[in-house]
């Protein structure tokens, strides 16, 4: 079986499917810890979401993708209730 190179990252597409099932897998677990709002209200949890939410905007808005159309703008967001199940979009109360 021959493996087939990424043309976006340049990277056979066997580890590009191990690092995207391991990712997948990791995200899932995060979902799962997230659902506790005593760790979500951490503060510690709350600025890591922060810092992970700004790289994921930057990164999808630098490959032509902008948010979707659910998504608050940062400049609303604060800590309050959780939108469409995503914990560190929140609605401003």
């Amino acid at each position: 079986m021959s493996a087939k190179t990424d043309s976006a990252s340049g990277r056979c597409g066997t580890s590009a499917d191990a690092d995207a099932t391991a990712t997948s897998s990791v995200i899932s677990t995060l979902r799962q810890q997230l659902r506790h709002q005593e760790v979500l209200e951490h503060p510690a949890v709350s600025s890591e979401l922060r810092k992970l939410e700004e790289e994921l905007t930057a990164r999808l808005i630098t490959a032509g993708r902008a948010p979707g159309r659910h998504r608050v703008p940062a400049a609303t967001q604060k800590s309050g209730t959780v939108i469409d199940g995503t914990p560190w979009l929140v609605s401003v109360e």
